[in-house]
């Protein structure tokens, strides 16, 4: 029986011809043919360089002239004045092609400083200028702006900033050409929304993820430079474009606190006080001081909102900041924000707060006088928030102790504060709070203290008591002989309510102090029962002109 025949192997195994194994690929030879001569190169496979355009411009020989000082050469001529045109006609500068060179110059120009700006601005981390989120998302919602945008600084400063309200309070004009100016971007840019969102996307590429730059760059600013950075600014959208930026890129929020350090000393500067110093800086090149203030409270209450979001505060020295300029604005719901926040966070046990509490009374006051109140009036909610925040006394019959009040009781046998309780007592006589200012007095006998110049609160009383004359309400109605605080504040309110905008405007026809009541006689009428005092005051009151 036969057997099957075997298949057929190599008798010896060559690795070049086994799978896997690494084979040499034959060469390509290409027909080439050039000047009718045909030959084979070999195939080159990889990309081929680009080659240099071809120059067709090559000079003629018959247009040279050769050996010019062979006068007896038949091809030498003399030189002559249609020569003369001739050269000039072909050589002479072609106005177009100058312009179109001269144009070409100011383009590279123009492209090498904007390239140099980009790349400066990336290198500097603390520049105010870099483009943002914020303003790409400004352009393209709202457009290129033509004019200053208002924004609701009211609210905004109070910290109750929404959405519609933020989104509202777009880039302006002027800083919509300093970002352009700053990153290089060319004028004519403005002019074009798609072009400039264009420019602007640019520059935040090159920004956050530009090619070669350190990671320095992208790093958050260390404390040090940041306050050297801050200094240097001269404007409040600087300052404000400056802050977010750094908190965006990842600033401690805490350096905006007072903290304590391990030998329990403060530290000498806190962000918010170099904020501050910069605001005021920034304030004093400001004029009219209005839109100042407003732009300053706006990025307060801006600066609140976000830190607040990190259980973070803007720190004592911005808070004091914040009073002072609600106070110039007569904004007083902005102020007892600002004072509630002080209370929360014991900003007012220092010397240096309680000087921006004294300055906002002293401004309030003079805010209520009739010289002052066309300029900064205030309507009836709003004297009633004012008188809230003196008193401490709101809705209902409690006395709240985040009030003027507390801070002038508290430090009222300090000889150093001794003007903060004149000033909060003059501020309710302003206000026409006379039942408040009969509690305040029966208060003040019955605790009083050696340490108290007895003479000083009497004359205080008296003046307050004269100011608060001169603006109160005429009541039909009874009171009883004896009210506390906060029922004497709600009298008060309620008259607030009863007196006519002409009074606090004044054109009552009061231009002076009411005839017929002279301080002995204030304070002999202060001195008696609650429902004898306001008789007094009716009585004086029907006895002024009208």
């Amino acid at each position: 029986m036969m057997r099957p025949a075997a298949p057929w192997r190599p008798r010896f195994i060559l690795p070049a011809l086994c799978r896997g194994a690494p084979q040499k690929r034959s060469k390509t030879f290409v027909l080439r043919t050039i000047d009718n001569e045909s030959f084979y190169v070999l195939e080159n496979r990889a990309p081929a360089p680009p080659k240099i355009p071809r120059d067709d411009e090559l000079f003629k020989i018959s247009d040279l002239l050769l050996d010019l000082d062979d006068m007896d050469s038949k091809h030498v001529r003399p030189y002559t004045e249609e020569d003369e045109e001739q050269m000039l006609k072909k050589w002479e500068a072609d106005p177009a092609k100058a312009k179109l060179y001269m144009r070409i110059s100011e383009m590279q120009t123009r492209l090498d400083n904007s390239r140099r700006k980009a790349f400066e601005i990336a290198s500097q981390p603390t520049n105010a200028w870099r483009v943002t989120e914020h303003d790409v998302l400004s352009i393209a919602l709202r457009g290129i702006p033509k004019s200053k945008p208002s924004s609701d600084s009211q609210q905004m400063a109070s910290g109750n900033l929404t959405v519609h309200a933020a989104l509202d309070s777009g880039i302006g004009s002027d800083t919509l050409r300093s970002i352009c100016s700053e990153n290089g971007i060319s004028d004519y840019a403005l002019g074009n929304e798609q072009l400039l969102l264009h420019w602007l996307r640019a520059r935040q590429r090159v920004k956050n993820h530009g090619p070669g730059l350190p990671q320095s760059w992208h790093a958050s600013p260390s404390r040090d430079q940041f306050i050297a950075a801050l200094k240097d600014e001269n404007s409040i959208v600087s300052i404000r474009r400056m802050v977010s930026q750094a908190l965006s890129s990842g600033l401690d929020a805490t350096w905006f606190q007072d903290t304590l350090r391990d030998d329990s000393q403060k530290p000498p500067n806190t962000l918010s006080n170099e904020v501050r110093n910069a605001c005021v800086k920034a304030l004093d090149q400001v004029q009219p001081k209005e839109p100042g203030y407003s732009e300053v409270l706006t990025f307060l209450g801006s600066l609140r909102q976000r830190l607040s979001s990190h259980d973070e505060n803007i720190g004592g020295p911005l808070c004091g900041l914040g009073l002072r300029l609600s106070a110039c604005l007569a904004n007083p719901e902005a102020s007892f924000s600002y004072l509630a926040l002080g209370f929360k966070h014991r900003t007012w046990a220092e010397p240096e707060a309680l000087a921006d509490v004294l300055y906002a009374l002293e401004t309030y006051s003079y805010n209520l006088t009739s010289a002052a109140s066309e300029a900064h009036s205030m309507d009836v909610s709003s004297r009633e928030i004012l008188l809230c925040m003196l008193t401490g006394v709101g809705d209902g019959q409690d006395v709240s102790v985040e009030s003027i009040r507390t801070l002038a009781l508290f430090l009222m046998h300090s000889l150093a504060q001794a003007d903060l309780f004149k000033a909060y007592i003059m501020t309710l006589g302003h206000l026409g709070a006379v039942a408040t200012l009969w509690k305040e007095r029966q208060l003040m006998r019955i605790d009083n203290a050696k340490e108290l110049d007895e003479f000083e609160m009497d004359r205080n009383f008296a003046a307050a008591a004269g100011a608060a004359l001169s603006v109160v309400a005429q009541r039909e109605y009874a009171v009883p002989a004896d009210l506390g605080l906060a029922e004497c504040a709600t009298l008060d309110m309620d008259s607030i309510e009863m007196r006519n905008d002409d009074a606090w405007s004044g054109n009552s026809g009061r231009s002076g102090p009411i005839t017929g009541f002279q301080d002995s006689a204030i304070l002999s009428a202060i001195d008696l029962s609650l429902d004898g005092w306001l008789e007094e005051v009716q009585a004086a009151v029907a006895r002024s002109p009208t």
